[in-house]
């Protein structure tokens, strides 16, 4: 009877250190996401700022000069522009007739969304390219660069408008240039630009580009 009791105490020690070990091994794979995350960012940083720096001396966006959008739009100097002739969308549409790239590995892409849930791209090929490299050591594969045709006719929120803030900040963002990628946040998010009609969202950070919600609005035509 003793060593019957003395068996089952060992294994509720057992149990119970199995179980401490697993609480652990969740807060070391916690960190090791984290850590692995800052460093991505990291990474995502450095190589834009080479591909700023190539642009500038030689391939630009496009060639002009971004423009704002139809709604009120604040810079980050506090500079406030009303009442452009044009939207953001309209103007890079038009300097790209059209022509957006989408830049992945043949595994997936990086997964950072900060523009809401949908399909991403950008108006400059470059751009695109580096994140298919970025997205190759984040996920394997090869890179792969495809190249797609938007409709002009899209309903796009400029992302840096007041009303795009407005929804944010009701989502709880305190920041107005915070760009959160949380998964429930980019799916709460994107339910609310929808019920205004909106089809996408674009931003005049070269780095987020634009990211269109509904897949039949885009043609693909290449790689």
């Amino acid at each position: 009877m003793v060593l019957r009791l003395d068996l089952i105490v060992r294994v509720i020690l057992l149990v119970r250190a199995l179980m401490m070990l697993r609480e652990d091994l969740i807060g070391l794979m916690q960190s090791i996401i984290v850590n692995l995350r800052i460093e991505t960012e990291k990474l995502v940083f450095i190589q834009l700022s080479l591909i700023e720096k190539q642009q500038e001396n030689g391939e630009c966006l496009g060639g002009y000069e971004m423009k704002i959008s139809n709604t009120k739009h604040i810079t980050k100097d506090g500079v406030v522009k009303k009442n452009p002739p044009k939207s953001l969308y309209r103007n890079v549409w038009e300097n790209n007739k059209g022509i957006f790239y989408r830049g992945a590995s043949t595994l997936g892409g990086t997964g950072d969304a900060v523009l809401g849930n949908g399909m991403y791209f950008s108006w400059s090929k470059s751009m695109a390219n580096a994140f298919a490299n970025i997205s190759v050591q984040m996920v394997g594969g090869s890179p792969q660069v495809t190249e797609f045709k938007l409709s002009k006719n899209l309903k796009m929120l400029d992302f840096q408008s007041n009303e795009c803030w407005k929804i944010r900040k009701n989502l709880g963002v305190q920041n107005r240039w915070d760009k959160i990628s949380d998964p429930l946040f980019n799916k709460l998010f994107t339910a609310d630009v929808k019920s205004l009609g909106y089809e996408g969202v674009i931003s005049d950070d070269k780095a987020d580009g634009l990211v269109v919600f509904d897949s039949l609005k885009i043609e693909k035509l290449g790689i």
